[in-house]
This record gives structure tokens, C-alpha cells and sequence, in this order.
């Protein structure tokens, strides 16, 4: 089931779950703890595992070189890193990142600062103790009070397996968010347990709409299909299921896009945000947190769907007759390459 396992390399990797072999795309000249994809100038934007420092770096995915570094200011690990559609232009990128209890306003990924929304106060409400992975849906409009306003749509997700839905919009030069909170099944497959400092997970939205998930448990890393549920009752929802892994001794893997050949219908109506929490931006501090004092609290519930609990990590893909295709790319994180040939049926 795995093939070549090099260490102190770094490659990214290609995988249509259709077919059973991963396809090797280029070195990587960098280590890396978090990535996110540039859309509008083909850019990678990693963030390195230098201890003390997690510097970034620009890379040519063509390449797999590295183009440009820059000194990360924030002196924080982000765990992992989203491109920002909607504040982002072709000359001036931005992304976000998550660490700890912070997610990082957009801003240039090559200039860090500190600037950040802090949720110690509502991971503490929800009980759970910190961010661990962050994806954008792209632009919304967003109406709150009787105003509008043009707004990001994040999703976080913390180690909980809560889904924050995060709408980020600019107010006279500063950043303003609005949020709601969402359960999902997740704590069913991952703890999402800290490994040397690190959380290793990544988010992204697929193209057909659902949101994909990369977490490595210490032995492997595997991906979740992550299907919202609107309708469910008591509570709207996230239902995941597992469709594959990499296989165990491997190392984590950086998840920074996933494509398939059916698209979500593009449509970004006026969405009415009045029972949305508004949270303001601080200061990132990576040093102890103070206990927190909550000073607003909003209802949650623990719901989640009635499913089996996996027994053990999947060993192939899961692609059914009639199912739709997918495609996943990959990044090993750290100093670990990995080849995975499943046996499919």
C-alpha cells in the first residue's frame, strides 16, 4: 500500500481518487508546517518549520523553487494558512492563518503582523480550546442591522469539531467579523491532538461546494468530505465522512486544493446576519493566555448526525458507481515524502 518514504524531501502530490496511484508533481525546496494557494498568480505561500521563527515563502508550484521570503513578524505558527478571495487582488495577495485561539485578519503574506480576531472567549463557551483549521467560500453580501456590507465567508474549525462560519468585512479601514457556529461529527474520527507544537490539519472548499478536511492523528493523515446539512433538526450541521488516507508512518500532508468535475452554482445573496456574534480584532500573543472572562455568550448545542464511529483508519479510497469524481492535491508537511499505491477493489 506505500512506496517511498524519503526523508529531508519534500514533494507535492496529485490524486484523482478515481484512479488508485498518487502522481508526483515537484520538489519543494522548503520545509512546511501550513500552505495556501494563490488562485489569481498560481503562488504557494508556505510557512516554514524553523522553531522560533516560521518564516514564509513564496513558491512556484510549477518549480517547486522558492521565489521569495520574508520574516514572519506575528513570530507565530500559523497551523494552517487560507488564501483570501475577496480582500486578495493579483498585486497585493492576502491570506489568513489560524493559531491557537487566533485567526489572522487578511493581510500580506509576506508582511505578518499581529493583528487577529482572538475566540478565547467562545472556544472557552463552546469547551473546546483552540483553532485548528481555516478555508474561504469567497465573497458574500451581508446585511446586519438594517446595513450591508461586502464580506469574506470563512470557515474555521476548532479541535472541538465545531465549524465557525466567519464573515470578515472591512469598516473604514479596519476589520470587522460577524459569526455563527455549527457542530459536525468529527470528534467521532480526531481528537485533533497536538503532535511537537503543531496541529496539522488543513481546510478547503471543494468545487462542488463541500468542504474537505486533511487531520493527521500521529500516525497518518486522512480526508474528510464534509457535507453542511442546513436542514437537520435540531440544529443546522456538518456531516464528514472519511474518504481515504495516506497511510500510517508518513508524516502529515498539507491539503491546498481540491477539484472535481461538477462546480456549486455561484451566487452570493444579501444574507441576513442579525443573530450573528459580532467579534472584534486584538492583538496575537504567543506567550500564556490570560484566563479568559467571557462577556458575551450565545446558545450552542452539541448535535451532531447518528453514524458509526470508524474503527480503524481507511486503507483505499472510497469511490462508489455513480459517485462524483474527485481530485485531491497534497503537500507533505515537515521532511517527509510519501508514494501511496491502494489496492482498490
Amino acid at each position: 500500500m506505500r512506496s517511498g518514504i524519503r526523508k529531508a524531501t519534500k514533494r507535492s502530490f496529485y490524486w484523482d481518487l478515481t484512479q488508485p496511484t498518487w502522481s508526483r508533481e515537484k520538489d519543494l525546496d522548503t520545509s512546511l508546517i501550513s500552505m495556501t494557494w494563490d488562485r489569481k498568480n498560481d503562488k504557494l505561500y508556505m510557512m516554514d518549520d524553523v522553531s522560533g521563527k516560521w518564516n514564509m515563502h513564496c513558491v512556484n508550484p510549477s518549480t517547486g523553487k522558492t521565489e521569495a521570503s520574508a520574516a514572519n513578524a506575528a513570530e507565530a505558527p500559523f497551523w494552517d494558512l487560507e488564501y483570501s478571495q475577496y480582500f486578495s487582488t493579483e498585486d497585493a495577495p492576502k491570506i489568513t492563518g489560524v493559531y491557537n485561539s487566533y485567526f489572522l485578519a487578511p493581510m500580506d503574506p509576506m508582511n505578518l503582523d499581529t493583528v487577529s480576531f482572538n475566540l478565547r472567549t467562545y472556544l472557552d463557551i463552546a469547551g473546546t480550546s483552540a483553532l485548528v483549521a481555516v478555508t474561504s467560500l469567497g465573497y458574500e453580501r451581508i446585511e446586519r442591522y438594517g446595513e450591508e456590507y461586502d464580506a469574506e465567508h470563512f470557515v474555521l474549525l476548532d479541535d472541538g469539531g465545531y465549524v465557525w462560519n466567519w464573515w470578515v468585512y472591512d469598516d473604514d479601514g479596519s476589520y470587522r467579523s460577524f459569526m455563527r457556529l455549527y457542530a459536525s461529527n468529527l470528534s467521532q474520527y480526531e481528537d485533533f491532538a497536538s503532535h511537537g507544537g503543531y496541529r496539522y490539519c488543513s481546510l478547503v472548499a471543494g468545487e462542488d461546494g463541500n468542504l474537505y478536511l486533511s487531520a493527521y492523528n500521529g500516525e497518518t493523515s486522512t480526508f474528510y468530505q464534509m457535507v453542511g446539512k442546513p436542514d437537520a433538526s435540531p440544529y443546522p450541521c456538518y456531516e464528514a465522512t472519511p474518504i481515504g488516507n495516506i497511510g500510517s508512518a508518513t508524516g502529515p500532508v498539507a491539503l491546498y486544493a481540491v477539484e472535481s468535475r461538477k462546480q456549486a452554482e455561484s451566487s452570493h445573496p444579501v444574507r441576513d446576519l442579525t443573530d450573528a456574534e459580532p467579534v472584534e480584532v486584538t492583538e496575537i500573543q504567543t506567550g500564556t493566555l490570560a484566563e479568559a472572562r467571557p462577556s458575551a455568550y450565545f446558545t450552542m448545542a452539541r448535535v451532531a448526525p447518528s453514524m458509526d464511529q470508524a474503527a480503524a483508519p481507511m486503507s483505499d479510497a472510497v469511490v462508489e458507481d455513480g459517485e462524483q469524481e474527485i481530485t485531491v492535491v497534497v503537500t507533505p508537511r515537515m521532511h517527509k515524502a510519501w508514494i501511496w499505491r491502494p489496492t482498490m477493489a
